[in-house]
């Protein structure tokens, strides 16, 4: 089935349910808790090259199609600056990373066992030495080991259920 119009892919999105719950500390160990059901998040502080986002999450997906779904957004552009955690067509968790040098560092895991209402929890680790993990049930982590890594995201704005421009929206549910 091919999708003709954004129209269809915003109805197609109102049918996944998705429910996060969760942490983001930065390097100064402040936590900021993820509040249920807000769209939108004012962080207390710009995120920080160090730092982790824990998160449990649970999502039912459709099982004909598979939109892309944010499960949060935060940046100053959709091209630097910016730090996403986003399921793609196929059921892949992807952890994407644009630094201030325009370049993308992305991170994907296959979650497709998870898309059918089962909680999991996604833990995301950063630090400015490079080092990028991404654990699903803290589980081996998959792990990037970059050489030049510098990200310096002055937004506290941290979007949920959305990409940053309002995109991608889709409704949460409370478990």
């Amino acid at each position: 089935m091919a999708i003709g119009s954004d129209k269809k892919i915003d109805n197609l999105n109102d049918k996944i349910d998705l429910f996060i719950e969760g942490t983001i500390t930065f390097n100064k160990n402040i936590e900021e808790p993820i509040p249920l059901l807000k769209n939108v998040i004012t962080l207390n502080e710009s995120l920080s090259k160090n730092g982790s986002i824990l998160l449990w999450v649970s999502l039912n997906k459709p099982k004909e199609i598979y939109p892309k779904v944010y499960i949060l957004d935060i940046g100053d552009s959709l091209i630097k600056n910016r730090m996403s955690l986003f399921i793609d067509k196929y059921g892949f968790l992807n952890w994407r990373i644009i630094d201030s040098s325009l370049v993308e560092h992305t991170l994907k895991t296959d979650i497709n066992r998870f898309l059918n209402g089962t909680k999991f929890m996604i833990t995301a680790t950063w630090n400015n030495d490079g080092n990028l993990n991404l654990y699903i049930n803290n589980l081996k982590p998959i792990h990037n080991r970059l050489d030049y890594f510098d990200l310096k995201i002055e937004s506290k704005e941290l979007y949920l259920y959305s990409d940053i421009h309002g995109d991608y929206k889709i409704k949460p549910i409370h478990n």
